[in-house]
C-alpha cells in the first residue's frame, strides 16, 4: 500500500478553530492489526507518501474485503484516542487481480452534528502480491506467471502487533 497525500480535509473556512494541522492515517485490514503514517504537516495538501506492506497471512478474505482507513488530526483531547480527532474515513475494497497497482482517489466521510458528511479525499495505490516463501518455497512474488518480483521493496514494512518478525508467505499489499 502507498499513501500519497489527502486533500480538502478541515478546510480552514470551515473550522478555523483548528490551529495545529499535523495529520496521519491509521489503517487495517484487520481491527487487531492496525497501521499508520508518520505525521504531516501543512495545508491544504498534506503529504505522507509512504510504503507498507500489510500481509494477509491467516486473513478470511470473506471476513475482511476492505481496507478500513481514517485520517486523524493529532493534538486533540486526551483520552482513549490518544489525542487524535478523527477528521475522515473511507472503506477500500481489497484489490482482487494479482501484480495490478490500483491508484485511487478515495472520498472521506465524517461525522459533524450527527450527520454524515464527505469533506477531502485520500489518495492511495494498492497492489496484491503473493509471497510463496513459506517453509523455504522460494517462487517469484508479483503474480503467478512469475513475472515482476524485482519490483517490490521490502525495505518499508510496518508490522501490526502480533505480526511476526519476517514475511512467512501468503498474500499482503505492496506499493
Amino acid at each position: 500500500m502507498h499513501i500519497h497525500y489527502a486533500e480538502e480535509i478541515d478546510p480552514s473556512s470551515v473550522y478555523s478553530e483548528v490551529h495545529c494541522r499535523n495529520y496521519r492515517v491509521v489503517f487495517w485490514v484487520k481491527p487487531s492489526d492496525q497501521y499508520e503514517t508518520g505525521a504531516s504537516r501543512g495545508y491544504p495538501i498534506f503529504i505522507w507518501e509512504q510504503l507498507f506492506n500489510i500481509p494477509l497471512i491467516n486473513v478470511v478474505i470473506s471476513e475482511h474485503k476492505f481496507l478500513s482507513l481514517e485520517v486523524m488530526r493529532l493534538g486533540g483531547n486526551p483520552g482513549p484516542s490518544r489525542g487524535y480527532i478523527v477528521v475522515g474515513r473511507a472503506k477500500v475494497a481489497l484489490p482482487k487481480v494479482l501484480g495490478i497497482k490500483e491508484c485511487q482517489r478515495v472520498g472521506l466521510v465524517r461525522f459533524v452534528d450527527g450527520q454524515t458528511v464527505g469533506e477531502g479525499h485520500i489518495i492511495i495505490s494498492l497492489t496484491l502480491i503473493q509471497l510463496i516463501g513459506y517453509l523455504g518455497i522460494e517462487a517469484p512474488f508479483n503474480n503467478l506467471n512469475g513475472e515482476g518480483g524485482e519490483g517490490v521493496e521490502e525495505n518499508n514494512i510496518s508490522r501490526g502487533r502480533d505480526d511476526p518478525p519476517v514475511d512467512v508467505g501468503g498474500l499482503k499489499f505492496s506499493a
